[in-house]
């Protein structure tokens, strides 16, 4: 419970000290921005909880039988859906980060508020395809918990350095890079931890991720020095969305397949889930 406690706060008061070190360095009105754009990666950082709270009683009853083969299949299953679903959410959101930053909190939040909310999305993409590979780290000992705890003060402790290195220089950028960074220590600790404990397929996994993320940061990057009207932002939002549904075709049948059972019964969802 103590290790829990560490990384829990670690991870947790990593995200609230960047909304301080935010008002800090950038004053109370940069201060609204970010946490306008926190507010906007609500809705899809609620999957990683989701998620957590889903896989971690069906991983420490596999651990509790020994049952390695089921656990690497489940961390397999959850890790491929994760990825497919916070990359289609990331590419929507990110692309048309803009006029959903109209929408939602009006002309007076556009000078930073898409920006920063490019950086804490990639944050919680990431650390939501982790949550799999931490839950089987932290289901098997208090030594994974431990490791789960240290990667989340190492993270902590890299964000840091970031924002010292960069605040003098990008006081508006310096924030949410560093809490990207340290969020992507944090989660990527574990990832690789149990990619090469169980040696897992993710080699090609690994690279679509951070070639596609690298491409959409592109685009988004390119929409806002051009300008580009909201009509081409949707269109190639809705583009995106179909490409990747077509190329992770596989994985969306099977999201579907579940959503379907779990909207079907009582009993069903729970065979889904198991």
């Amino acid at each position: 419970m103590m290790l829990g406690v560490v990384g829990t706060v670690s991870s947790a008061g990593f995200l609230q000290t960047s909304i301080l070190v935010a008002t800090a360095v950038n004053g109370l009105s940069y201060a609204g921005e970010y946490a306008a754009a926190l507010t906007l990666t609500t809705p899809i950082s609620l999957i990683a909880g989701a998620t957590s709270l889903a896989l971690f009683p069906a991983m420490a009853r596999d651990h509790g039988r020994d049952d390695l083969a089921s656990l690497k299949k489940r961390t397999q299953l959850a890790t491929q859906t994760l990825v497919t679903l916070m990359i289609a959410a990331f590419g929507v959101i990110g692309i048309l980060a803009g006029p959903i930053t109209l929408l939602v909190w009006g002309k007076g939040f556009q000078e930073n508020t898409d920006e920063i909310l490019m950086f804490l999305l990639l944050a919680v993409v990431v650390g939501t395809i982790a949550v799999p590979s931490v839950n089987l780290l932290t289901t098997q000992s208090n030594r994974g918990m431990a490791t789960s705890a240290i990667s989340s003060l190492i993270g902590f402790a890299i964000g840091i350095a970031v924002w010292i290195a960069l605040v003098p220089t990008l006081p508006e950028h310096a924030v949410p890079i560093g809490y990207l960074v340290g969020a992507s220590t944090i989660a990527g600790i574990p990832y690789v931890i149990i990619w090469r404990r169980y040696q897992l397929p993710w080699l090609g996994q690994t690279l679509v991720i951070v070639s596609v993320l690298t491409g959409i940061v592109s685009l988004i990057v390119l929409f806002d020095v051009v300008l580009a009207p909201f009509w081409v932002q949707a269109s190639v939002a809705l583009l995106f969305l179909v490409l990747w549904s077509a190329l992770r075709v596989k994985n969306v049948k099977q999201i579907l397949r579940l959503l379907r059972s779990s909207f079907g019964g009582h009993d069903r969802p729970r065979k889904a889930l198991a």
